[in-house]
């Protein structure tokens, strides 16, 4: 029998801590809640979601096999000390680790996984000159149990 899964964040959280020094915080999805409510914390920070999982069938007989597709969704997060009304040092601090957070998990495999992609980027919210950005990374894992 050879069961992995659902895909663990904390390797990512751990990578992107070890790979990425500009960060002064990264956590997970409840850190980010709290955040997200109150955004006064420490930056440039980087919160770390499991997404979605997309699972195939299995056409085997006599041996369970899925191929699953997990997502996992990284939150940069940055804000601009001088001025609230011009975001600029915030984008310049945000460009910085998103570049490096892509380099830390393009192409690396997570435990049991192929290596990460990206797949997604998008603004989440700027306001209070604190901006919040969103990139999904996806990678593989496979499910496999024998019949007994």
């Amino acid at each position: 029998m050879n069961i992995y899964g659902p895909f663990d964040v904390d390797p990512v959280i751990a990578r992107l801590t070890a790979q990425v020094p500009a960060l002064r915080r990264c956590e997970g999805a409840a850190e980010l809640a709290a955040v997200y409510a109150d955004p006064a914390g420490v930056v440039p920070a980087a919160f770390v979601l499991p997404a979605d999982e997309s699972i195939s069938s299995n056409n085997y007989s006599g041996v369970m096999r899925q191929l699953v597709r997990a997502t996992v969704r990284v939150v940069y997060m940055a804000r601009n000390f001088r001025r609230a009304d011009i975001g600029a040092e915030a984008l310049f601090t945000l460009h910085a680790i998103r570049l490096a957070g892509r380099q830390a998990l393009l192409r690396w495999r997570p435990p049991g996984c192929e290596e990460m992609e990206l797949t997604e980027a998008r603004l989440l919210r700027y306001d209070n000159a604190t901006v919040f950005l969103m990139e999904s990374f996806a990678t593989s894992y496979r499910i496999q149990v024998s019949s007994s």
